[in-house]
């Protein structure tokens, strides 16, 4: 047996990553060149009211509605706010005035989400002279932030913040990152265009108190475990990070033991299915060595940063995941303190990278905070934009060329959905083509001060068309769509669930309650398959249970007149179950 030393070993692991992601191109070119004068972008975030270090953010979205994504960037203090709306020709024209931003103030970031379901993008910023929510007039902003209930969140309007629907009911919910586990809050959407704050009654104080005290940096919504339920991701310095599962409740748990080991300085983050395993990774930069937590299910974790090839940033920030050369795999672009912008190329064997940028173009000697990842030209491919601190930002267009670099985008909405929040915030899209999967999600999160464009983007290589694109709703409901043609943004609404009208008591659907009903009850215990119009019509005196007292119950009310004890509903939302019985017969949903 032949043995290497552990320098020699390295670096043929190198060699052999290298080869492989050489191999793997497929006659992809990525080639980032830096516009950011040629397309109109000036100034940045000078932070001077309150001078951190720390501090650079913004957002992108497509707030005028045209198709094309814009850029928002808090000044700061010491530099007017801006709106670069996108002229839909390659360049940005900074509207902020005309769009009702006016003014100075201690803005530090901004994320982006149509909180009232209006079907226009909305933003909010967090500020330390007080956030503000803007709500989106169609060409104008108001900032609607005491109405919305969003007073008195100054002091944790310093850091990250994120929307998601935690409790599936359909609306848009706001997590704000204060620096301290006591300035930090979640806010419930009523539905009406206010928030409640439920940071206690949710146990998500409790857990950002707990020893040690959460010094927050940013936050994400996420479905950890497939449960449909997002858990949050709370990044924070100091050994100070916070894994809260959700219970599916209303309420969230701190879990400790999820091998998730918290590095001391933990900063920005981002979260995608790098191994193509069908989950979610979380991966999260720091001062030192970064973490790339892989995802075992059962909410249990692995750090495999190092084997990955994805450790080191420097005193890295902003994260993204996307796949910058449509390979079907994600890749992770990082910014960086120490004046250096990081591309790791996936180049899956599997969830391991080759670090790439120095040939890619994506350089800058800017000390970056924020990243975010969007198509800004509309050409198919992921640009970047870089938030440095104290300093202009840095727009680096994706010129991507080659056979194999076909791609799809889903952009998608809940339609007549009530219970699907805007956006399909928190919906799972699996792209099928050639007998390979790829794992994608509707996220609404922050990278760090900084949000990408909403929309699942999935890169698809040599392939002309796609199999099958599955889209799992939030709601549980699905999507299924077949030989989908490539190159195109794609946009899906959600179908409603339909809910079937029942008659309690009638275990056979035949819409009217005889002896017939009874006997068929009978046969549903005697051979333990409840085929009846749902499992509520079946259980007759609402009592939870399927058992010999419900024919009997349905006899008796049958030889007094008729009348079931409990009345008709719609199946499965029956206002006055007392039980869990749910629609599972051959004609629900």
């Amino acid at each position: 047996m032949i043995r290497c030393s552990r320098p020699l070993r390295m670096l043929f692991s190198v060699l052999c990553v290298v080869l492989v992601s050489l191999a793997a191109s497929d006659a992809q070119t990525i080639n980032f060149q830096n516009q950011t004068a040629a397309v109109g972008l000036v100034g940045g975030q000078s932070p001077t009211m309150v001078p951190d270090g720390f501090l650079a953010g913004g957002t992108v979205g497509d707030f005028s509605g045209d198709g094309f994504q814009d850029i928002y960037i808090p000044g700061g203090g010491g530099q007017p706010d801006r709106l670069f709306i996108n002229d839909g020709d390659g360049t940005f024209t900074d509207q902020a005035a005309a769009w009702g931003i006016v003014g100075n103030h201690g803005g530090s970031a901004a994320n982006a989400a149509d909180y009232d379901g209006d079907g226009d993008l909305d933003l909010f910023v967090n500020s330390y002279q007080g956030s503000r929510l803007y709500q989106n007039q169609g060409a104008s902003f108001v900032n609607v932030a005491a109405a919305a209930g969003l007073v008195g969140v100054s002091s944790t309007g310093k850091y990250g913040a994120a929307f998601g629907d935690y409790d599936l009911d359909g609306d848009l919910d706001l997590a704000i990152v204060g620096r301290s586990g006591g300035d930090s809050g979640l806010f419930s959407n009523d539905g009406d265009g206010t928030f409640t704050n439920v940071t206690s009654t949710s146990g998500v104080a409790a857990a950002l108190t707990s020893a040690p005290t959460v010094v927050g940096f940013t936050v994400r919504f996420c479905d950890m475990n497939g449960d449909r339920y997002p858990e949050l991701l709370w990044v924070g310095d100091f050994t100070t990070s916070k894994y809260l599962r959700n219970n599916g409740n209303g309420t969230f748990t701190r879990l400790t033991n999820a091998g998730i080991g918290f590095d001391s300085t933990e900063m920005g983050h981002c979260v995608a299915d790098f191994d193509r395993d069908g989950d979610f990774d979380w991966y999260v930069t720091t001062i030192n060595s970064n973490n790339l937590y892989r995802n075992n299910g059962n909410h249990s974790y692995s750090e495999v940063s190092g084997p990955a090839g994805v450790q080191f940033t420097g005193w890295g920030w902003g994260p993204v995941a996307t796949d910058f050369d449509h390979d079907g795999r994600v890749d992770i672009a990082a910014t960086s303190q120490s004046s250096g912008q990081f591309m790791f190329h996936n180049v899956g064997a599997p969830g391991a990278f080759s670090f790439v940028n120095w040939n890619l173009g994506f350089t800058s000697g800017v000390s970056g905070r924020g990243l975010a990842n969007f198509d800004a030209d509309n050409d198919g491919d992921q640009d970047l934009v870089v938030f440095p601190r104290g300093g202009p930002v840095q727009y680096f267009e994706n010129n991507l060329s080659g056979a194999n670099a076909h791609w799809i985008k889903l952009i998608l909405s809940p339609g007549g959905a009530s219970d699907i929040a805007p956006h399909g915030a928190g919906a799972k899209i699996t792209v099928a083509t050639g007998g390979q999967s790829q794992l994608g999600r509707i996220d609404l999160g922050s990278n760090y001060l900084s949000m990408s464009e909403i929309g699942a983007h999935f890169g698809v290589g040599a392939a002309t068309s796609i199999d099958t694109i599955t889209i799992d709703w939030a709601n549980g409901a699905q999507t299924v769509l077949t030989d989908v043609a490539v190159d195109q943004v794609l946009e899906v609404e959600a179908a409603p669930i339909v809910f079937e009208e029942f008659i309690r008591g009638d275990a056979n659907d035949d819409g009217v309650v005889n002896i017939a009903d009874p006997i068929a009850m009978l046969g549903i215990l005697f051979s333990g398959d409840p085929a009846a119009a749902c499992a509520d019509a079946v259980d007759v005196n609402d009592d939870g249970n399927h058992d010999i007292s419900d024919p009997i119950s349905a006899l008796g009310a049958l030889f007094s007149g008729g009348v079931i004890p409990a009345p008709a509903g719609v199946c499965g939302v029956d206002p006055t179950d007392l039980d869990t019985l749910d629609c599972n017969g051959v004609s629900c949903p």
